[in-house]
C-alpha cells in the first residue's frame, strides 16, 4: 500500500501507521497506560512551553500522521517542527521528517520503538530520538549524527535531561514522571 492509498481510505475511527507498505493497524497495540498518558502529558508540558516561549516551531502529539516515504508513515507520541524545519505541516499530516521525535516505550513497542523506528527515523533524518521508560522513569535522547542515533544522554532521576535541537532546554527527568 501507498500512503496516498492509505489517506485515501475512508475514516473508519482507527488509527495506523504504514511501515514498508503495509499498513499496521494500532489496535494491534494495547491501549496507553495511564502512567503513558500522564508521562506524554507531562513531557509535552514542558516541551511545548519551552517551545511556544521562544516561538521557535510546533510542538504536537498523538495521533497526527508523519510522513516519511510513500510507503512509511508513523504516528508519533509526541513531536516537534522547528521553523526552519526540512518538514512541512499540512492541514493533515506533517510531510518529512520532524526535528525531535519522542515514542513513549511500553513492553509491547519496546521492540519496534527501539530498533524499527530508530532505524526509520534516522534513515529520514530526525534529527533528535526520545525514548521514554515511564516504568522506570528513564529518558534516552538519541542524536542523528553520520546517518545513525547515538546516544546524547541517558537521564533518571535526579540528572537533568538535555537536548542539542532545543538547546538550552533543562529539566530534572523526574518531573515528567511524577503525577
Amino acid at each position: 500500500m501507498t500512503y496516498a492509498e492509505y489517506r485515501a481510505m475512508p475514516d473508519d475511527g482507527k488509527r495506523y501507521e504504514l511501515v514498508d507498505g503495509v499498513l499496521r493497524e494500532m489496535a494491534d497495540m494495547p491501549a496507553p497506560t495511564l502512567a503513558h498518558q500522564l508521562v506524554s502529558r507531562g513531557l509535552f508540558r514542558k516541551l511545548d512551553g519551552y517551545v511556544a516561549e521562544r516561538k521557535l516551531g510546533q510542538m504536537l502529539y498523538a495521533p497526527v500522521d508523519v510522513y516519511l516515504a510513500d510507503d512509511l508513515s508513523y504516528q508519533p507520541d509526541i513531536l516537534f517542527v522547528a521553523n526552519e524545519s526540512r518538514a512541512k505541516l499540512t492541514n493533515d499530516e506533517v510531510i518529512g521528517p520532524p526535528d525531535l521525535v519522542v515514542e513513549i516505550v511500553s513492553p509491547a513497542s519496546r521492540n519496534i520503538d527501539r530498533k524499527e523506528k530508530a532505524a526509520n527515523y534516522a534513515n529520514h533524518g530526525v534529527r533528535e530520538y526520545w525514548l521514554v521508560y515511564p516504568d522506570a522513569w528513564i529518558i534516552e535522547v538519541l542524536e542523528l549524527k553520520e546517518g545513525k542515533f547515538q546516544l546524547l544522554g541517558r537521564y533518571g532521576e535526579g540528572e537533568t535531561v538535555r537536548s542539542e535541537v532545543l538547546a538550552g532546554l533543562e529539566f530534572l527527568a523526574e518531573t515528567v514522571f511524577a503525577a
